[in-house]
């Protein structure tokens, strides 16, 4: 990645260049959590979220305060050097158990330890856990800070999941069927198919993309898999039988 990369149109260093800066920085604990309380107010604000600075719902941890629809949300984030105890937790739970009528959302960013669970009591508000993986996914894009607190609060209230990885997040989520090819064979065509090739090269029809497919902007073939890539991310064609076929899944 290029300089270039880590700066929007305007020179301004993107959320990715700002954290990578607090990571290299020489910060004590407070310091780095509010650098990086200002990271996911951008972050927020981003995706169309109004957060606003709220008074720390525990210590002197650094707070935003937001709505989710009709969804109020207290987000604390607390960066130490090891991961949070089961009973670091509870202090939060307890918190939260005075403020029922706010969703409660802790991020960690040095984790949990494996005893987190044992925090948990089914009878207090659930408190939404996070942690450095959870941030990072979203500073790239593979998932959002709001997705994230909804799912991971879902699961921790309906399934009494204390903690939910980014891991387990995405390879549950939900998705929508994969767009399809269209087969050469097909006749006629659903478009005119333009084919432009330089002098001494074959070329040969075999498969266009149907409805739904974002701009193809390269693809290979590996063994009898075709990997696409498409401004979403690399797809995987596995062909069912001959390529002349146009069978695809």
């Amino acid at each position: 990645m290029s300089d270039a990369d880590l700066d929007d149109p305007d020179g301004v260093p993107t959320l990715i260049a700002r954290y990578g800066q607090l990571l290299r920085g020489d910060h004590d604990e407070g310091e780095r959590g509010k650098l990086l309380l200002d990271i996911l107010h951008d972050l927020l604000t981003g995706s169309g979220i109004q957060p606003r600075p709220a008074a720390p719902l525990v210590g002197v941890s650094p707070t935003l305060g937001l709505r989710r629809g009709d969804t109020k949300l207290l987000l604390g984030l607390v960066w130490r050097d090891s991961p949070l105890t089961a009973q670091d937790v509870a202090v939060w739970q307890q918190a939260a158990q005075r403020r029922r009528n706010v969703q409660v959302v802790l991020i960690s960013m040095s984790g949990f330890d494996s005893r987190v669970g044992e925090s948990v009591d089914p009878q207090s508000p659930a408190v939404v856990l996070l942690d450095r993986t959870h941030v990072e996914a979203a500073l790239c894009g593979l998932l959002t800070i709001e997705d994230a607190m909804q799912e991971v609060g879902d699961r921790a209230i309906f399934d009494g999941t204390a903690f939910t990885s980014v891991t387990d997040l995405v390879l549950t989520a939900r998705r929508d069927d994969p767009p399809s090819f269209v087969s050469f064979t097909r006749s006629p065509m659903p478009w005119e198919l333009e084919l432009a090739v330089a002098a001494g090269v074959s070329l040969q029809h075999l498969l266009s993309a149907g409805a739904g497919w974002g701009q193809i902007t390269g693809f290979t073939v590996d063994d009898s898999r075709m990997l696409i890539t498409t401004g979403e991310g690399v797809m995987k064609s596995t062909p069912c039988a001959a390529p002349l076929t146009g069978c695809c899944r």
